[in-house]
């Protein structure tokens, strides 16, 4: 009967599930009792041998028989504990290995906000080139008001010539048909050629005032056009630059973004796993 009972113990431990931690060592101080009561019954072996009776036989086979069950559930049960052992070894290096990527996933969030600051550089930078645009253009509506103002004094000027030449033919169509006044004749040629004198001058000071200023016309033109182009071309290679960082940066942006999304999956999921294994424990 007991031979049979090891029998369906042994047949029912490789389907029942795993015990306690707490069932365990019950277990094994009641087998570790049972053993030295078994011990004390070898010790006394050759009295059970020399006696002849029935049911002391069966007591000595019996005790052995229980000796090799208890024996076997104790291996069992070493075993059992050496599983858990290297299970409870195998979680607490995935916990190692989870927190060490805890830490570079907080790396990685510094790494964020760091491109974060480089994004709001490069606003403040687009910001600049926009000024720097607008004071482009103050200086090319200034050079353009420059250039105006002499040219409405121009106009003045040759308004002013055409008076004269107005009063000038004024003063021919009085002149009568039978000129009997010559002193009268005599002045209005005197008066004609002080006109034609002061128109003279007047058109070369007009010349001369034109043409310096087209020169310094030109050269403000020149210095803006160089100023502008040397301006553009930082400008641009300044935004290239800084185009180019910041693509850089949002692809290591979303690498990380990933692999931190991946960081706390993993995380969740041996959670889960710990909590599962621990509620399986807890039902065992």
């Amino acid at each position: 009967m007991l031979a049979d009972k090891t029998s369906a113990y042994v047949n029912q431990s490789s389907v029942q599930p795993i015990q306690t931690s707490k069932r365990v060592q019950l277990d094994i101080q009641y087998v570790a009792q049972t053993f030295e009561k078994t011990q004390s019954i070898n010790n006394f072996q050759d009295i059970l041998l020399d006696n002849k009776s029935t049911d002391l036989r069966n007591l000595n086979t019996k005790a052995y028989l229980d000796k090799y069950y208890y024996e076997l559930k104790f291996e069992q049960y070493q075993n059992l504990l050496t599983q858990q052992q290297g299970t409870i070894t195998k979680l607490l290096n995935e916990k190692q290995d989870l927190l060490s990527r805890l830490e570079c996933a907080k790396s990685n969030e510094k790494k964020i906000s760091l491109l974060q600051q480089l994004e709001v550089k490069f606003l403040e930078n687009q910001q600049e080139k926009q000024q720097l645009k607008m004071k482009c253009h103050l200086v090319l509506i200034m050079s353009y008001n420059n250039h105006f103002n002499p040219q409405n004094q121009f106009v003045e000027y040759k308004d002013k010539q055409n008076k004269y030449s107005i009063k000038q033919q004024v003063l021919i169509s009085k002149l009568p048909d039978d000129i009997r006044s010559q002193k009268y004749l005599q002045e209005v040629c005197s008066q004609m050629q002080i006109i034609r004198l002061q128109n003279n001058q007047l058109s070369e000071q007009l010349s001369s005032y034109e043409h310096n200023f087209q020169i310094k016309l030109q050269e403000i033109q020149e210095q803006y056009l160089i100023q502008n182009n040397e301006l553009q071309q930082d400008c641009e290679s300044h935004i290239e630059q800084k185009e180019e960082q910041l693509h850089l940066l949002r692809m290591e942006l979303e690498k990380q973004k990933s692999e931190t999304q991946k960081l706390q999956n993993e995380s969740i999921s041996l959670q889960n796993y710990i909590q599962q294994l621990t509620q399986k424990q807890l039902q065992r």
